[in-house]
């Protein structure tokens, strides 16, 4: 983890789901929701591995190291207290032990002009990011 001083980085990635080598139902999705369709929270472990938090469509919430092999990932980095970026992995650990589901209807709703606050039932992926935020 890059730590600076009482501080360590937390880092949001961001899925594009462009480009000529992804799967024609991504750049449709892309041309509907915008440049991103998707995002995760990492956070860096020593060795270089990364432990990733997200969910998606039909799985539930996960939590594991994962690679980030595909160049249509664009990364965010923010600098946290330590203390806060062990709260928000250990909310993360939390709703992936709980294997928290997709919240399909959430994110139908996300796109109209009634959304409405998650119940902490289910989530999306910026529903989560948003939430394991909100918990600093």
């Amino acid at each position: 983890m890059n730590t600076y001083g009482d501080k360590a980085s937390v880092s949001f990635v961001f899925y594009t789901g462009q480009g000529n080598s992804e799967p024609l139902i991504n750049r449709i999705t892309s041309m509907w929701t915008g440049k991103y369709m998707h995002c995760e929270i990492v956070f860096a472990e020593p060795g270089g591995r990364n432990l990733s938090c997200g969910v998606w469509q039909g799985e539930t919430v996960f939590f594991r190291h994962k690679t980030f092999g595909k160049d249509c990932w664009v990364w965010r980095s923010i600098q946290l207290p330590k203390h806060k970026i062990d709260t928000m992995k250990a909310f993360c650990k939390s709703q992936a032990d709980k294997k928290i589901p997709f919240n399909k209807a959430g994110l139908l709703r996300c796109t109209t002009p009634f959304p409405r606050p998650s119940d902490g039932q289910a989530w999306f992926c910026s529903e989560l990011c948003v939430a394991a935020l909100q918990t600093v």
